[in-house]
């Protein structure tokens, strides 16, 4: 064991990146991570336990819980336990029913042995109490802890495993939880992993335990069936062929044939899946990867998105706050309603993994839950010894629904298209009110944004269906110079502008300023702008002899800890000149901002990196627009005609020459330079629209 921080890796269009996307500050002799939205802002905060303090056993720590606010939990941790501990496991459940997740810490040490009370903190209104709400009388060398409704009383009860030997029940009793266990494995083989599932499809929870063989035993994997009362039996009722190093274990139906297939992981041995064959698992496995690893968690998730489809469960009044889905993993939960009522998140809280969703409130009729699952969900693993790792799920996904382009300008057309195999029938709606009931339809985008996609298709078995938020992304973004007219002698301010039709997190604005007006560039600010909140606003490349800079402006250095840019239009940074004192009535100088060497301006996103329409600045010591604005071609006579309104729209769409003053091709004065100003001059010259807006 060696000390090490914590890593997460974003998934990116359907792609997890090699290089973590957050690394934690503090490295620590960590164990199991649980993640959940503990304060309901709809962001999922990371807990982590730590298994040892100073570098050997016998030692303890504090469990860290990292706090998450914008999409990326904070790098250092928030929240610690008042008392150290020996934590190798931890799993979030709703206790009391109140709809906030508690926290199960696993405790003690079997290479100590340390033996210690297993710990439950609860939650109030979203924060976490620092001293443990509940703890068990009798002590363990816990490895592993698990929340499971077993006797489907709508309560949470807790399970433990113990690495010196065996399972334990903690019956949850109207939201109190005993605090002796009511059910003891008789296989007292060491343990390291257990988990709930329904294996024989009865409609109650089962336990599936890894034996580990580190202290002794048999080394299998075990799973104890619930008898049909709300009781698991004390033999084990499958018992898989060969043993092992048994650790991580996650249930899933990875044939798709409707029951809860078992992935298990061993210490230096392949990662194995177990079929289930309706009411058991098979003896041998089906499958195994090829690498031996020291696998110490598994996971299923759709990394690349192509399984994902809607479901919708209801499920009656009945007393009860707590509720099992029908399909486990869930990839994400859209909406809860009761009654109704579409309820705040602040009211519910769920797992995805285990697939059950809690209440705040009671109901009265009915609760309906909308959620996503998917069909082709990839095996994900943490190693020991090697790199983490995932392995693709290569079943084709039912509903197969493809676009031939992601993102692009205004106006767009995408293809869309569906090669799903059995479908008789088609729905598509577009995200901009427009929908389709063709198999493969083309549709234009003429307004600019993301766009989320709705497909639904009619087969055999049932009506599937699928939504995919931010599909497609249709830019009209632009980056703009003002136009600034002084006077020889006077500090100048020149605003860039910028629009994005996308939340942005990063900018990157080259700036070039050679010219007859000889300006010196003084400074750069973002006080006032759109841009102020963002953490990082520093010069690229600064370079004065050649009147060139690039600044950067960044949400902040670790991505998701501040918000990004919001979708919007307004000034993003102001920039300070100089003006010689000998500077030449009449005379000016461009502020370019479309790229030098490898300096280029950019927008990025979460998802796109791209380059925005540009307009290049001009600072001028005499007016370049006088009376109405709209001689967009300079003539000498001054009037606004249609020739001015052809090399606009040359100049828009179709890489027509820059208009010689941007205050006049600026018709609206909204201090851009885009097809507003071209509607606004159509308008004009065709129609009733108002005149021109005047020069300043």
């Amino acid at each position: 064991m060696a000390l090490a921080p914590n890593y997460i890796y974003l998934s990116r269009n359907g792609t997890l990146p090699t290089q973590a996307s957050w690394i934690s500050s503090n490295a620590e002799y960590s164990g199991h991570c649980a993640v959940g939205d503990l304060n309901h802002n709809g962001f999922p905060d990371f807990i982590v336990t730590n298994y040892l303090g100073a570098g050997r056993f016998g030692t303890g720590n504090y469990p860290n819980m990292y706090s998450n606010a914008y999409g990326l939990p904070s790098p250092s941790p928030d929240w610690y336990t008042a008392d150290t501990m020996n934590s190798f496991s931890c799993a979030l459940g709703d206790m009391d029913n109140d709809g906030d997740l508690d926290l199960a810490l696993a405790t003690g040490d079997p290479y100590g042995p340390v033996f210690s009370a297993q710990l439950v903190y609860r939650n109030v209104g979203g924060t976490l109490e620092t001293t443990p709400f509940w703890q068990s009388t009798t002590s363990m060398a816990a490895l592993d802890v698990a929340w499971g409704d077993v006797d489907n009383d709508g309560y949470l009860d807790l399970a433990f495993c113990s690495g010196l030997g065996g399972a334990s029940l903690f019956r949850n009793v109207n939201g109190t939880i005993e605090t002796s266990p009511s059910w003891v494995s008789s296989n007292q083989d060491p343990a390291n992993t257990i988990v709930f599932g329904d294996v024989n499809g009865d409609g109650w929870l089962d336990l599936i335990v890894a034996c580990n063989y580190q202290a002794g035993g048999d080394e299998t994997f075990v799973t104890y069936y619930n008898d049909g009362t709300g009781h698991l039996t004390t033999l084990p009722g499958w018992t898989s062929a060969s043993g092992g190093y048994g650790s991580a274990l996650a249930l899933y139906d990875y044939d798709q044939d409707g029951d809860l297939d078992l992935a298990a992981g061993r210490w230096w041995n392949r990662t194995l899946v177990y079929e289930n064959l309706g009411t058991t698992f098979s003896q041998d496995p089906v499958w195994m990867s090829n690498p031996n690893t020291v696998v110490e968690e598994l996971s299923w998730a759709d990394i690349d998105g192509e399984g994902l489809e809607m479901y919708a469960d209801t499920f009656q009044a009945d007393g009860k706050r707590l509720h099992y889905l029908k399909l486990t993993p869930v990839q994400s939960i859209d909406s809860v309603s009761i009654d109704g009522t579409i309820l705040p998140i602040s009211e519910y809280s769920f797992q995805p993994q285990d697939g059950w969703i809690s209440t705040a409130v009671d109901v009265s009729v009915r609760t309906i839950v909308y959620y996503t699952y998917s069909t082709t969900s990839d095996l994900v693993e943490s190693n020991w010894d090697v790199s983490n790792m995932a392995f693709a799920n290569t079943r084709l996904p039912s509903l197969r629904m493809y676009v031939d382009t992601n993102f692009g300008w205004a106006p767009l057309q995408v293809q869309f298209a569906d090669s799903s195999e059995g479908a008789i029938s088609w729905l598509w709606r577009f995200g901009d009110s427009d929908s389709s009931m063709s198999q493969n339809p083309t549709h234009v985008y003429s307004s600019p944004g993301s766009f989320g996609i709705y497909h639904g298709a009619q087969f055999p078995d049932r009506y599937h269906q699928r939504y995919q938020a931010n599909m497609v992304t249709v830019l009209a973004d632009t980056l703009v110079g003002d136009t600034v007219n002084t006077s020889p002698g006077q500090k100048i301010e020149l605003d860039v502008y910028a629009r994005n039709t996308i939340p942005i997190r990063q900018i990157t604005l080259p700036v070039e300023y050679t010219g007859t007006l000889g300006l010196t560039m003084d400074s750069f600010s973002i006080a006032g702008c759109r841009t102020e909140s963002f953490e990082v606003a520093t010069y690229l490349h600064y370079d004065p002899w050649n009147k060139r800079v690039t600044i950067k402006l960044q949400a902040s250095a670790v991505e998701g800890a501040t918000p990004d840019l919001p979708a919007g239009a307004g000034t993003v940074a102001k920039l300070f000149f100089s003006l010689n004192q000998a500077a030449p009535v009449g005379a000016s100088t461009p502020i370019m901002i479309d790229g030098y060497d490898s300096y280029q301006p950019i927008f990025r996103s979460s998802r796109l990196t791209f380059t925005p329409k540009l307009t290049s600045g001009l600072i001028s010591t005499g007016a370049c627009c006088v009376g109405l604005r709209g001689n967009i071609d300079g003539s000498a006579d001054g009037n606004v005609d249609i020739s001015d309104l052809i090399y606009l729209v040359d100049y828009s769409f179709s890489d027509g020459p820059e208009p010689p003053c941007t205050e006049e091709a600026d018709v609206n004065g909204d201090r851009a330079v885009d097809i507003s100003d071209v509607i606004y001059l159509v308008d004009y010259s065709f129609g009733d629209g108002p005149a021109p807006v005047s020069c300043p």
